[in-house]
């Protein structure tokens, strides 16, 4: 990768990183909510 193709992803993730934030813990929690149904001790409860 050059660096200005690394300058250019990086300038992205500068621009966008409160929206990147974002998506990253609410994938997080839906995999952790995802993960603990399939083991059979999802409760129902929001963390």
């Amino acid at each position: 990768m050059d660096p200005n193709a690394l300058l250019g992803v990086l300038g992205f993730f500068y621009d966008h990183w409160p929206t990147l934030l974002v998506l990253l813990c609410v994938a997080t929690i839906a995999g952790y909510l995802i993960g603990k149904r399939k083991n059979g001790t999802f409760t129902g409860r929001w963390i």
